[in-house]
């Protein structure tokens, strides 16, 4: 009877492999902010958290640096904006970078939203990561419920689930436009593929 149970245990062990390096490595979200004021002042604010970040060596092939940086968000109800950190110099946009125990990477983007990116800040660090955008061009008036972010530094991709919001829609005691999605807890999909943000979001993504 042993021996029956340990042969099944190894064919259920074969017949489901893990998740491919490809489908991307989810990460707990520690926050993430949407806003918008006056109708147009916008800022995104997220932060992931964990040892599973992967983090680039320096001048490889996914130096953000070298392999741009891609953020897509999407939401509950069906909305989804993706903006990136284009390679190259640009006026009053820079990196910081370092090398030691740990790769560690910083951007700033004085122009943002202009400029380079509509990013204006993004760290990247051993089980840390920032990225901080001047818009995000979702419209905040009805409340999300729900939103999944991706950030796509070369072939290694991250990703976060944020479904608890601590406030979601019209700001109160604002002007009429205030709106905002805030949530502290963020969970870590099993991977971030497309598939899986549909069947966490309810959703089904456009071609």
């Amino acid at each position: 009877m042993m021996r029956i149970l340990l042969v099944c245990s190894l064919l259920l062990a074969v017949a489901a492999p893990p998740a491919a390096a490809g489908d991307g490595v989810g990460i707990n979200g520690i926050k993430l902010r949407l806003n918008t004021r006056r109708g147009s002042q916008q800022k995104l604010t997220y932060i992931g958290k964990g040892p599973s970040i992967p983090v680039p060596a320096l001048n490889g092939m996914n130096d953000p640096r070298i392999a741009g940086v891609i953020f897509e968000i999407f939401t509950a109800t069906g909305q989804r904006n993706t903006f990136d950190i284009r390679t190259g110099p640009y006026v009053d946009a820079y990196w910081r970078a370092r090398d030691g125990k740990a790769a560690q990477y910083k951007y700033k983007n004085k122009l943002a939203p202009a400029g380079q990116s509509f990013v204006h800040k993004f760290l990247l660090k051993q089980n840390k990561v920032i990225l901080v955008s001047r818009t995000h061009e979702l419209n905040l008036l009805d409340p999300q419920g729900a939103m999944f972010v991706r950030l796509s530094i070369g072939d290694q991709t991250l990703c976060s689930y944020f479904s608890s919001p601590i406030f979601d829609g019209i700001i109160p005691g604002r002007d009429s436009d205030a709106t905002s999605f805030f949530s502290r807890t963020g969970t870590a999909p099993e991977n971030c593929l497309d598939s899986t943000i549909e069947q966490m979001l309810g959703i089904a993504l456009a071609d």
